[in-house]
């Protein structure tokens, strides 16, 4: 599961998870026509956000959003709640799982990292 990325969809991406009060949080959830063993997560599409990078985010490929976000195939907005599937077959536990988000993106999935500082010149 490769994917390119520019340095400015990376910079996008720093950018949208530096405040957290943009951001709503994202609950797990089991639905009740959903594959046994799925849970998924509800993600507020940030601004810039594409649908590549919100894979990277959550370990999945693109055709996993879309099935579960079929009016994602179009295009994703600011603003758009997402459901985000994690299924129990690809990761032994929910636990786990979390804990590799955690380790992955430096922080809780449900809070968004802490800004970057920049260094200020002395006058």
């Amino acid at each position: 599961m490769g994917y390119a990325a520019t340095a400015q969809d990376i910079e996008k991406e720093e950018e949208s998870t530096a405040n957290v009060h943009d951001r709503s949080s994202e609950d797990f959830y089991v639905e009740e026509d959903a594959e046994p063993g799925a849970f998924f997560i509800d993600h507020k599409v940030m601004q810039g956000e594409q649908v590549a990078m919100i894979c990277r985010r959550y370990m999945l490929e693109p055709a996993d959003i879309y099935l579960f976000n079929s009016d994602a195939v179009n295009g994703i907005a600011k603003g758009t709640v997402l459901k985000i599937p994690l299924h129990r077959s690809k990761k032994k536990d929910l636990d786990g799982f979390i804990k590799e988000l955690e380790k992955k993106n430096g922080g809780s999935p449900q809070v968004a990292a802490p800004q970057k500082r920049k260094k200020m010149g002395v006058m």
